[in-house]
């Protein structure tokens, strides 16, 4: 609910403020929560690493956002 919604309205917003026209997500791939809002939000799924987590190695996924608009 909330961090979708949260990430829907800022994620675009801040990127036209600072001009960014990509960002990246990164999550465990075992978070299904975070996924569901990345994807949710317009995240395009890129690839599945390994990575270390407070000093643990998961698997992660890494996530795409790419701003369509002109950025002005």
């Amino acid at each position: 609910g909330y961090a979708l919604e949260a990430t829907k309205a800022f994620v675009p917003a801040i990127m036209k403020k600072i001009k960014v026209k990509k960002v990246i997500g990164v999550c465990r791939a075992d978070n299904i929560k975070s996924r569901s809002v990345l994807e949710n939000s317009g995240f395009i799924f890129i690839e599945e690493f390994t990575a270390k987590w407070y000093g643990e190695t998961h698997l992660s996924v890494l996530y795409n956002y790419e701003l369509i608009e002109s950025i002005k």
